[in-house]
């Protein structure tokens, strides 16, 4: 009896595989081709642009500044995908968790990526209640939720606060911690003047001002453990 059951125990043990693109194109991009992600009706997936690393940032969600080594085309050599999902995809955010593990397997089937991560003691900004007081609003129980960021704008609609560190962390090139200790789901709207805006429109607040005096929230320089993502191997491009 033991041993009919063996083999069910391990089949049902096994991981289910990695979720891949049904068909997907890969070429280097045109000299007019500008940074643009979309996701079309029907699943066709549409993205212009991109970086090697740029790539691998979204497909790891890793802000690049936490992606070292590799060859220095990651920076320079931009590519376009066309790619067919195949699958229906859950609501967001499951949806870009779904995408991601395809790009993940786009990656390392086309460009043969390998990596490993290691943890570095790192500058980091801790984002904290200022003076203890937040001025946040509690998401309504039926608002559908959603991040938004522009130049100058960053919009919350019923997520976390843990979404608000975690894209800080790529308008400021260093990792943002949460360490407001609250919890719920807020929806809040930040303007702010971006640091390269024309020297015309400056007259708004700093992304740290905006964020205490709209939110009640402050960034606060400290240090902690950080892991990286350490570009092992990665091959030029083959042909589509």
């Amino acid at each position: 009896m033991a041993s009919s059951l063996a083999p069910r125990w391990i089949a049902f043990a096994q991981s289910a595989p990695r979720p891949s693109f049904e068909v997907a194109s890969l070429k280097p991009s045109g000299p007019d081709d500008r940074l643009m992600y979309r996701l079309q009706p029907g699943g066709r997936y549409i993205a212009t642009g991109l970086t090697l690393k740029t790539l691998i940032s979204n497909a790891y969600a890793v802000p690049e500044f936490r992606i070292s080594d590799g060859p220095g085309w990651r920076d320079s050599d931009k590519f376009n995908i066309e790619a067919k999902v195949g699958v229906a995809l859950p609501p967001w955010p499951d949806s870009n968790k779904q995408l991601n593990l395809m790009l993940q397997s786009l990656l390392e089937e086309r460009f043969k990526l390998a990596f490993h991560r290691e943890t570095r003691e790192e500058p980091v900004y801790e984002l904290v209640a200022a003076k203890g007081v937040a001025k946040l609003k509690t998401a309504k129980a039926d608002e559908s939720p959603g991040f938004e960021m522009d130049a100058g704008r960053i919009h919350s609609m019923a997520v976390p606060l843990e979404y608000l560190a975690t894209n800080l962390a790529y308008l400021l090139n260093r990792t943002v911690i949460d360490k407001t200790g609250l919890a719920g789901k807020y929806s809040f709207t930040v303007t702010y003047t971006p640091d390269d805006a024309p020297p015309a429109d400056t007259s708004g607040p700093s992304l740290f001002t905006a964020l205490q005096d709209q939110l009640g929230l402050k960034l606060k320089s400290s240090k902690a453990p950080v892991e990286l993502l350490v570009i092992d191997h990665v091959e030029k491009l083959d042909a589509n």
